[in-house]
């Protein structure tokens, strides 16, 4: 993959979409001649797909033949029926027989055959996202966000021969954003796989399908405190003498049994498959402290073991019903287990809730309960008993979704990081719930395109994002980056959190002024280009919050006029970009809107300035 990077780099820049001679529709080209798809927007391709298409091959070529149109200006037939020698064809192709093909069933093989061009996959699945890497790689198109992308425009298009294969580093990837919830097309095209995506019409176009209320925290579901507290009580964990809702008495035969009886009905209830269910603990610590379970957890060196025994009866329950089990290894179940493995086929999936994103993996020192170097030590544990873990990670402060968080110059390393242990899918969480700014749509594409490959060039990815984004104003905004980078990076004994507050460490009175400069050259440099200005003014909003809210605490001596004039910027840039919620949990915007109640105030209520 780096070099078809480089590759792509050298041969659009000197013109891999200019006029390169005729053709006849007969005649075979030498090795090296380049192949004209269309000229003067006419072409004499025709796109083939498979016999008995999905929806999934169908979305391939239709997704090909409308992107090659954008390009060319010419109609791109799509056709049902069986190869020809008397034409020029693009032809996607669904076989096991060809052993250049990736093993791995999302992989692809790209390659010319004479006259022809062939995507060759395994699954349809394959043949799309080959669909997307021809278009990429050999046309230029980009998707950088579901309202920023690249087709280029030529009549003449000519694509030299080659034959190139490719496969994901991960099986599942999903971002679980905004943007990706909001355009799924865009997630689509960004080879995003989860069920998430799922088009009501087309049920099909996915790969990892969640039972509907199962994705995660699903002790609640299975077993609902409203319907049995009151009469079976000993359902509940037992902590100092009481029984906890929150908590399920995992050793009690009667829990498996009304769990299980829960899950089945649900499933009759949905008859999509195959599925995940998750069945995983609420929201919190904690264990059920009766007898048989404190047996089990001193057998088992800790309450992991405890879980992975419910989890294997259920899973063997259910052999044979194309169904998943999936569980969290979360707070107090993220330390693998020292007796009692999970049954292959389950899903563990690691959530490093506690870690420090702004130093490097297997460099940051750390040490807290849920830190880096406990992060290493049950990823290496985890990876070493059970072949299919999966790691969730966190992109976003969950307690200040405005502010800027400094993860993007560590996200490559830590997904290589995740790979090297043997990881197989990623849920990277980012603002599925909140609107926050602090690089996000530069955070998700980069993202997407590691969760394919881990070693592709970041910062040309980066460089790329930044000149076609905020296009003018493309420098100033690098320049940011990188000061918020250095905030952190080189300080290794201080740590960032996902929770950190605006008046944390590495946000502070320098860093502030610095931003404030950069931004006033970014702005100045967007100024005659409104898109670009726009998004100057929201990436703004996160200096802009930490400007007040560091005001608010005292932290910072600016007049009220000033004060003023911000909040009012603030407020004008959220509102008519519908930015709203101040954390996590912020559903109807309440902290957001007293935030900046609470500036006003004290901005009209000090006298002087």
């Amino acid at each position: 993959m780096k070099t078809h990077s480089r590759s792509f780099t050298i041969v659009i820049r000197a013109g891999l979409l200019a006029a390169l001679g005729t053709y006849s529709a007969s005649a075979q080209p030498e090795p090296d001649t380049p192949l004209r798809l269309a000229s003067e927007k006419t072409t004499e391709y025709t796109i083939l797909i498979p016999d008995k298409p999905s929806g999934i091959t169908h979305s391939a070529a239709d997704e090909l033949a409308l992107h090659l149109k954008q390009i060319t200006g010419a109609e791109w037939p799509v056709k049902q029926e069986p190869a020809r020698t008397d034409r020029r064809e693009i032809r996607l192709e669904i076989t096991d027989s060809d052993p250049a093909v990736p093993q791995n069933t999302q992989g692809y093989r790209l390659f010319t055959e004479g006259n022809d061009i062939v995507v060759r996959s395994r699954s349809p699945h394959g043949l799309l996202y080959g669909t997307y890497a021809l278009l990429e790689d050999k046309c230029g198109c980009r998707w950088y966000t579901p309202d920023e992308t690249l087709v280029p425009r030529n009549e003449t298009l000519s694509i030299s021969p080659f034959d190139t294969a490719s496969a994901p580093a991960f099986l599942y990837r999903e971002i679980y954003a905004a943007d990706a919830l909001r355009d799924r097309k865009w997630a689509q095209r960004m080879r995003l796989n989860s069920g998430t995506y799922r088009s009501p019409d087309n049920p099909d176009d996915h790969l990892y399908n969640y039972l509907p209320n199962y994705s995660c925290h699903t002790f609640e579901r299975l077993v609902p405190p409203d319907k049995h507290l009151a009469t079976h009580p000993e359902y509940y964990g037992l902590v100092n003498g009481k029984r906890n809702k929150n908590l399920l008495c995992l050793s009690n035969p009667a829990v498996f049994e009304t769990a299980l009886a829960t899950l089945r009905a649900d499933l009759a209830q949905n008859k999509t498959r195959p599925c995940i269910v998750s069945i995983s603990q609420n929201d919190c610590g904690g264990w059920c402290q009766c007898p048989e379970c404190t047996r089990i957890i001193a057998e088992e060196g800790g309450g992991t073991g405890l879980l992975m025994r419910f989890l294997n009866k259920i899973d063997n329950a259910l052999q044979g019903e194309n169904v998943t089990i999936h569980t969290l290894a979360y707070h107090d179940t993220d330390t693998p287990p020292a007796k009692t493995k999970p049954n292959p086929g389950i899903i563990i999936q690691l959530c490093p809730i506690g870690i420090c994103y702004g130093h490097y993996p297997e460099k940051c020192s750390h040490s807290g309960g849920e830190g880096n170097i406990a992060f290493e030590r049950n990823i290496k544990g985890w990876s070493a008993i059970h072949d299919n873990l999966w790691i969730w990670s966190y992109h976003i402060n969950f307690a200040h979704s405005l502010q800027p968080f400094p993860n993007i110059h560590t996200l490559p390393a830590y997904i290589r990081y995740f790979a090297e242990h043997k990881a197989k899918g990623v849920f990277a969480q980012s603002d599925s719930g909140q609107q926050s700014t602090s690089l996000k749509r530069l955070r998700h594409y980069l993202l997407a395109k590691l969760l394919w490959n881990p070693e592709a060039d970041a910062t040309a990815l980066t460089s790329e994002f930044l000149e076609h984004y905020y296009k003018e104003a493309a420098a100033p905004m690098a320049e940011y980056l990188a000061a918020l980078a250095a905030t952190v990076e080189n300080i290794p004994d201080k740590h960032t959190w996902i929770y950190d507050a605006p008046h944390t460490w590495y946000l502070n009175k320098n860093f502030i002024e610095q931003s404030e400069t950069i931004f006033a050259k970014a702005l100045e440099a967007a100024e005659n280009n409104p898109v670009a200005l726009t998004r100057i003014k929201i990436e703004h909003l996160s200096i802009q919050h930490l400007i007040l809210a560091h005001w608010l605490r005292g932290n910072l001596d600016r007049s009220n006029e000033e004060i003023l004039k911000i909040v009012d910027e603030f407020e004008t840039v959220c509102r008519e970009n519908n930015i709203i919620g101040y954390s996590e949990h912020d559903w109807h915007n309440e902290q957001h809107r007293k935030f900046i109640s609470d500036v006003r105030a004290k901005a009209t209520a000090q006298p002087g300035s």
